[in-house]
Order: C-alpha cells, then structure tokens, then sequence
C-alpha cells in the first residue's frame, strides 16, 4: 500500500510497448450477465441515494434534525443494509434542496460515521462496510450539491481532537503530533482504486504514514513509497500543496503523558534507525527497501510496506494490542475474488494491515478529515473502471486465464538495473527511449517485471484511456440533468469493456512479441 508513482511505470512500460506488434487473435467475452453493483455493498441499493439527492425536497426538516434519528438508526443496525434503509428513510423527511443542505448533509454523516466506528452492536465485518456505505453517502450528497450549485465549496473539513499533548505542528487546518497516523487516497492513478478495493472489505484509502514532528517543529514522515522504498519526507508537499482526495488524520486516545514520550521515543528509534542506514541521508536514500510481498512482521528482512511504518513506530515504543494502530485484530483478509490475481503478482500474504483498518481499532480517535470536493468526479469514475475490472477477472476465467498468460511469461526477479543501465549507455534501447534512460535508477529496487507492467497498463494505458471515454459520457449526461450513481458508473464502464479489454491485448501481444527476443527482451523478460 502506498501513494502511486508513475515516472518509473513509464520506463518500463515504454521498453514493452516499444517492441514490435505481432498478430493476435486473442479477443475476451465480457461476464454480461454478472450483476452490477459495489465491491462490499452488493446487496445496497446505492443509486437510489443518488436519485434522492438528485431530486431533492422542497420542504421538511433541517438537516440538523436528522442528527440524531441517524444516531438511533446507527445504534440499532445490524448491518450495512439496514443501516442504507433507515439513513434513506430518514433523509427523505428533510428539506433538501440549497447548497447549505447538501454540504450540511455531507459533513452530518462524515461527523456520524465516527460515531459508527465506536458500535459495537455490528460485527467487524459488517461494520467496516457500513463505514464504506457512510463515506459513499457522505461524498455522494457532497458531489451532488458541487453539480447542483457552481460555488459549492471546494473542500469539506471536520475536525475532532484539537488539543495536542506532543511535539506538535499544523497540517492543513489540523494540529498533529508525533505519533498520529494519516490516511488518504489520491485521485489521478488506478493503482489507488485497487488497493482500495483489493480487500475482502473495500476500502476509501491506499495510503497509510505517521506523523514525526521534529525538535525544530518540521513537519515530517517516515513513509513508504511503492517508488522508492521508506525515506524521511515533508508532508507539505503532497498532504498540504498535494492532490489528496481524502485525508483523515487519527490518534492514540491514551496518547499523553509517559504514554506520549514511548510513542515519541519509539519515532526517535525509528529515525535513527534510517540516519545510521543512509549514512545520515534519510531523505534522498531509502532506509528500508518497499515490500511488494506485503508481508506483515517481516520489517528487518523484506522491508516496509505503508502501513507497516506506522506499526513499527508503535511496536517500537513497546506498544502492541489496540494500543498499536494496526493491531492484528482488525488486519483485512485479502479479497477472494482477487487472490488468485494478487499471486500471480507475487503477493501471497492471505491477510494484511491495509490502511483504512485502523478505523476499526476503537483506541484511535479522529483529530481532523478534509474531503477534496473538486476530485470527487474523477474519483467517482475511476473506482467504478478498477472495480468493474477487477470484477470481470473474478467472474471471467478466460479473463484472468489472458492476464496470467501475459504476466506469467515476466520474470519474477527483481529488475536488474545495472542491465537496464548498460543498454542504454550501448545503444540497445530503443532510440525514442534514449531521454529516458536516467530514469532508470527511479525503478524500485525490490519489485520484478510482471508487477512493473501490471501496474503500468493499470495507471498509464487502462485507467485513463477508459476515465476519458467515461468523463465525456458522465459530462454529457449532467448537461441533461442526470446525475448517475455508483452502480450505473460501473454498468458505463462495462460498457466500455472492450475498449479495456483491447487495450489488455495489446499489452498481450507487446508483452508476448518480446519473450525471448533480442537483448532487450533478454534482459527484461
């Protein structure tokens, strides 16, 4: 788990598709008679919220009322469906119609989902779908209202604990300290959507990092980059100036006092640790090498993964259990459905800490989340391509059969750069390539050839080939008035599928063109 990167997807995406084009007759059937709906709300009835929101009401109750009827109704649900009923129900007794009732509707569930968190009426399961339910309600009548009305605002915030015990400075509008954790999603790369919904219960973050507030007050993280493994970065620059969706900052309720020093000597442990491993560069040189195995408990010999940062702070300070943001408790099954796919990456873990599980660990509580309207569309639209694919890869078996095919002839070795390094000083690489050459070294130490071109055709040929196609049809549409919910998105994207699927044969026949052919496919494959 980790942001998405893209300069070093390109290098090697850039090596495979150059190569010649040779015939292919392969074609995949699409599943047109699977069932369209959400990864973890199979049996809610999304869109209808979408509809209601859509049409709106003209007179009713404000939206402060609904407080706290939605509260009894989180208290009594037993489960995802239920809760849907009853918030809808509920709703529809309210006026809503003016740009203050959608934003004040949006930021009433973002502010009861926390509320959620704490129910302990709901098994685990069905609490971390509601969860998802509660954001997808609350970003709905947010992205709504911002099509309904041109000078919706831009971004949402609710805040939570304000006070700080720590070494603390400002985040955005939020007072963190050394310790805390945040979570995000950004908009812009399918990768983020698929870790998002890789679990056996979907997900709105890909990326987890703690906090370190340095003795000069520097905003600062320890974070594991998928790029280029764990270094010390500033936050400023994709959690302040960045392009975050969503961004949720938590905290340790016990926080404080002697408690507050472990945490913070645990961090101090940490940074050491990354000094005395970078000969004291821990900025530009990477500490820890990136996990792709996604192997829990394994930090010293396999390296980090995003949220395994964060535990190993906390382990660190000696804190284990719920005292731990991702205490094995509450860590995500891998989804069946996509665990044959995840091994044929190499990804073999069955059970992983992916990052939005520490909202299922009752010990942390919320210091502040800003939700970036202005992205919800695109985000929107890029969930429902990934999820749609994801979908027709366990409900096609010839589907996944192709992508094992095409990823299974890829090496599973780490990539060897100083190959890579002596084409291009030779001449090997193709000619178009030779300004990309000093790209090279960008390559992630640890991860092999059929990871690098699954999650290139992932973010730089399917994802934004199909948000393209879909963004004109979506904006098409709200120029008529129609808005389209979750679930129609997803029916648009299979729609689109053999765009998706074509653009899946080339990479086929680019891939299958290079085995064993020439130095270039030597080297890479």
């Amino acid at each position: 788990m980790s942001k998405p990167f893209v300069k070093s997807f390109s290098v090697l995406m850039a090596l495979t598709l150059a190569l010649p084009v040779y015939a292919s007759p392969f074609r995949v059937p699409q599943s047109e008679t699977a069932a369209m709906s959400l990864h973890g709300l199979e049996k809610v009835g999304i869109d209808g919220w979408t509809k209601f929101l859509v049409k709106g009401k003209n007179a009713g109750l404000s939206v402060s009322e609904l407080r706290e009827p939605i509260m009894v109704a989180l208290s009594q649900a037993k489960n995802e469906q239920e809760l849907f009923k009853s918030i809808k129900t509920i709703a529809e007794s309210a006026k809503i119609n003016s740009l203050e009732d959608y934003r004040d509707l949006g930021v009433l569930l973002l502010e009861l989902r926390q509320e959620l968190r704490q129910h302990k009426g709901m098994g685990l399961k069905s609490r971390q779908d509601s969860l998802f339910l509660m954001e997808m309600l609350a970003e709905e009548s947010l992205h709504v209202g911002s099509k309904k009305f041109a000078n919706f605002p831009q971004e949402i915030s609710i805040g939570g604990a304000n006070s700080t015990t720590g070494k603390a400075t400002a985040l955005r509008t939020f007072q963190v300290q050394t310790g805390d954790v945040v979570l995000s999603k950004a908009t812009g790369f399918g990768s983020s959507s698929f870790i998002a919904l890789t679990m056996d219960h979907p997900h709105i973050y890909s990326h987890s990092t703690p906090v370190y507030v340095s003795n000069q007050g520097e905003l600062l993280s320890p974070e594991a980059d998928i790029e280029d493994g764990v270094k010390l970065r500033r936050m400023a620059k994709d959690y302040i100036d960045g392009s975050k969706t969503r961004m949720y900052i938590y905290r340790y309720q016990g926080a404080e006092g002697a408690t507050q020093n472990k945490i913070e000597a645990g961090a101090q442990s940490l940074i050491t640790d990354m000094y005395q491993r970078t000969e004291g560069d821990p900025f530009t040189k990477a500490a820890y090498k990136y996990d792709f195995s996604m192997t829990p408990g394994e930090v010293n010999s396999r390296g980090m993964f995003c949220s395994s940062v964060a535990y190993e702070m906390y382990a660190r300070a000696g804190l284990t259990g719920n005292k731990n943001p991702y205490a094995e408790s509450v860590w995500s099954p891998i989804s069946k459905s996509r665990e044959e796919l995840l091994k044929i990456l190499n990804m073999n873990t069955n059970k992983v800490p992916a990052p939005g599980d520490l909202e299922l660990n009752p010990e942390f509580r919320l210091v502040g989340a800003r939700i970036d309207v202005s992205k919800l569309s695109q985000d929107r639209v890029e969930m429902a391509i990934v999820d749609t694919f994801l979908r027709e890869i366990a409900n096609n078996r010839e589907t996944l059969q192709r992508v094992a095919d095409v990823l299974n002839s890829l090496s599973s070795k780490p990539i060897d750069k100083e190959a890579l390094k002596k084409m291009a000083a030779s001449g090997i690489l193709p000619k178009e390539l030779a300004d990309k050459a000093a790209m090279i070294d960008k390559i992630p130490d640890s991860i092999n050839l059929k990871q690098m071109v699954f999650f290139a055709f992932l973010n730089e040929v399917m994802t934004p080939k199909l948000r393209g196609a879909l963004m004109l049809q979506v904006s098409a549409l709200e120029k008529t008035g129609k808005i389209v919910g979750p679930v129609e998105l997803r029916k648009m994207a299979r729609a689109q599928g053999k765009l998706m699927l074509a653009e899946l044969s080339k990479l086929e026949e680019k891939v299958m063109a290079t085995t064993g052919v020439g130095s270039c496919g030597k080297v890479l494959l």
